[in-house]
């Protein structure tokens, strides 16, 4: 029995679960799970791949797009996540964000934190964006029904 094979023959939703559980895993374990596929079924981890979505693809979303998801976002996990970048992703997340989580976003930025942490911070990000999309609220990066 293959990696793959559970979420193939589900053909409602195994592709975005599959998608959904890479994009969720610790990094490491992604890449080990990446490894397995390709060796298995390459074209099918490709699919995959092609489809994740990333904390650069949630700071790319269009405005509208981003309002949304910083409204839902946990303010302590945007703060972490933006912390080491340039100027204008923070101006923008800031413009963007309601004005109570602008307000709590200030208080955390600058916080004395770890990698482990901002590499959290960045996955509830994905983690936020990915449910919005699920629920069609949003369009960054939709899976397709199949592969």
């Amino acid at each position: 029995m293959g990696v793959y094979d559970r979420y193939k023959r589900n053909r409602g939703s195994g592709f975005r679960s599959i998608i959904e559980l890479v994009e969720g895993a610790a990094p490491d374990k992604r890449k080990n799970m990446i490894d397995i596929g390709m060796k298995e079924d390459p074209v099918y981890t490709n699919n995959i791949l092609r489809c994740l979505m990333t904390y650069e693809d949630v700071l790319r979303a269009s405005d509208q797009d981003l309002m949304e998801i910083l409204a839902k976002a946990n303010p302590r996990f945007i703060a972490y996540a933006i912390q080491g970048e340039i100027e204008e992703v923070k101006f923008r997340v800031l413009k963007l964000s309601p004005p109570r989580v602008q307000a709590e976003i200030d208080g955390y930025l600058g916080s004395a934190i770890g990698i482990a942490e901002v590499s959290a911070a960045k996955a509830h990000f994905v983690k936020v964006t990915r449910e919005l999309e699920r629920t069609k609220r949003i369009k960054v990066k939709v899976i397709p029904e199949t592969a």
